[in-house]
């Protein structure tokens, strides 16, 4: 674990690298939406999601239009409401053009629904263009088919792609969404970005990810280990002990109102709540919203009856940061002695709870 060590301590002095300010430039994104879809649209730059800097259009005709200003290149975010999936996008010219296919996902028996979002098409943006070819090259459309490639030739590609452009924002972008790439893979690929790019948002989330793999190889997340409790409010501000929840195995559900994946999950974890609930099983959610009406709107639309805890702190709190958290939704299901028995998909636990029950 020393080599670990000493990487993460220089890694960690590029990562508190002062933020350098980019020129503002004001730009255009102008964009048609096809399918079924009748509210705004909106767009945020990095992980502004929750701050004043996501802002949202009206769609006439299936058009919609955005003015802002920013320093670019900039990595922005398209989507239609809460609970939909949200893509990326990278702007670096004062006029960019999408097309955009929107989808109704429909599940629980009809009653709840999703917006998935696509975009088909871009104009006016060199870097984005180059992240599209990038992902046409193996075969898939973009971040959200990622799992569809072999981690061997991901590697590869993105090994190659980042000797080339070193001091690129899409090859930092690349490498922090390479969550199928082990803690090796990933320190050897962050080793090879340039140090002008320490300042970026783009670095920053790469080096989240590689600290979280860090985290997985030092055995943080496995079976047997004790979970790192945390102290919560519930939508009262009563201080809860996460650890002093009652149940024979505590299913934790980290979440956000914003988290369109997340939302999808509900109406499973309604169902094994249901099942197992009087059987030794208690589950409770944990919201990274910063916002907590649009997380108590949220827990109501989707009948979470379980406690539900929030840290405003979202990704920059202890329990993010102690387990390398960059991605929602995550579960820990936990034994009776609060020790980890296994994390991952909700699918996965709900067949371990099959077992054990």
């Amino acid at each position: 674990m020393k080599l670990l060590r000493s990487f993460f301590a220089i890694a960690g002095i590029l990562y508190t690298t002062v933020l350098v300010a980019q020129p503002a430039t004001a730009f255009e994104v102008t964009g048609q939406l096809k399918g079924p879809y009748s509210g705004r649209i909106f767009l945020y730059f990095e992980d502004h999601f929750r701050q004043k800097d996501s802002i949202s259009s009206e769609l006439h005709n299936g058009r919609f239009h955005f003015s802002c200003t920013a320093g670019l290149p900039v990595l922005t975010h398209l989507h239609m409401d809460q609970t939909s999936i949200i893509e990326d996008l990278f702007i670096d010219s004062k006029r960019v053009y999408v097309v955009c296919t929107n989808q109704l996902s429909v599940s629980n028996e009809g009653k709840d629904t999703m917006n998935w979002l696509h975009i088909d098409s871009v104009g006016g943006s060199k870097l984005e263009a180059e992240k599209r070819t990038f992902f046409h090259s193996m075969g898939i459309a973009s971040r959200i088919d990622l799992d569809k490639v072999a981690p061997s030739v991901y590697y590869q590609r993105l090994g190659s792609f980042v000797q080339r452009h070193r001091t690129s924002k899409l090859a930092a972008y690349l490498l922090s969404i390479s969550t199928n790439l082990n803690y090796r893979q990933l320190q050897s690929l962050y080793a090879g970005l340039d140090s002008s790019l320490n300042h970026s948002y783009e670095m920053r989330s790469a080096f989240k990810l590689v600290q979280m793999k860090e985290h997985e190889l030092a055995g943080l997340l496995d079976a047997g280990k004790p979970f790192h409790d945390v102290l919560l409010p519930d939508a009262e501000d009563k201080i809860v002990d996460i650890s002093r929840l009652p149940g024979d195995y505590l299913l934790i559900s980290l979440w956000a109102s914003w988290c369109a994946p997340c939302r999808k999950e509900s109406p499973v974890l309604r169902e094994l709540y249901t099942r197992y609930k009087d059987k030794g099983l208690a589950i409770v959610g944990v919201s990274l919203d910063e916002s907590k009406p649009k997380w108590t709107n949220a827990v109501k639309q989707d009948d979470l009856a379980w406690p539900q805890l929030i840290d405003t702190s979202g990704y920059r709190g202890n329990l993010a940061l102690y387990y390398g958290i960059d991605a929602i939704p995550m579960f820990f299901l936990l034994d009776k002695e609060r020790k980890i028995v296994m994390t991952g998909s909700l699918e996965g636990i709900a067949k371990k709870l099959e077992e054990v029950q």
